[in-house]
């Protein structure tokens, strides 16, 4: 069964990936490709950077040299060296405390950033559920080197991190307060 992913979209265009198959019973992605058009450092790249890990192995059935990356798992979210300092105070704050924590990479000019504040962050159901969260906001244009390491390309972009610092889920554009309720509320009994 294939799946769009990062992989499929950092890659688009080439003839890199010969298949993705999502074992999602065991947590598991099998991604084929064609050593001639991509190096294995280059795919691990483009997969660790979507939060995952990935783990090489070679494939003794597959034609000729084809390699495998295989074993990905969601990662934990990093506070990479050198975070500002607020950042790295609100993940170290969260996991003293045990809370989940939220992360909302935007702009000041985003005008998709400033609605998804407004009228989802800032509606009363879903501010009293983010009451008890650790809320860390980041503006991309302040805090760019953060972006490039969570991978955002675009903003909005939020990240909801469980309370072992593993990213759950992501959203990508506005969303209605009721359904980014409905994320909280999986991320909280996660």
């Amino acid at each position: 069964m294939a799946c769009p992913s990062a992989v499929d979209e950092s890659l688009e265009g080439t003839n890199a990936i010969g298949e993705i198959v999502w074992d999602y019973a065991n947590d598991l992605v099998t991604v084929s490709y064609d050593p001639d058009s991509i190096t294995p450092a280059r795919l691990a790249q483009v997969i660790t950077q979507d939060r995952f890990t990935a783990d090489s192995r070679d494939t003794p059935d597959a034609p000729d040299s084809s390699d495998a990356i295989a074993g990905l798992e969601r990662a934990p979210a990093p506070v990479p060296e050198g975070a500002p300092e607020f950042f790295a105070r609100a993940f170290d704050e969260a996991r003293k405390a045990k809370r989940a924590i939220v992360v909302s990479f935007g702009a000041k000019w985003c005008p998709a950033c400033q609605r998804l504040e407004k009228e989802t962050l800032g509606h009363p159901d879903v501010a009293d559920v983010l009451s008890n969260l650790q809320v860390v906001e980041v503006d991309l244009d302040e805090s760019p080197e953060l972006g490039h390491w969570y991978g955002v390309t675009a903003v909005p972009h939020v990240f909801l991190i469980d309370v072992d610092g593993i990213i759950v889920d992501s959203v990508r554009s506005f969303e209605p307060p009721q359904t980014f309720l409905g994320r909280l509320k999986k991320l909280i009994d996660a």
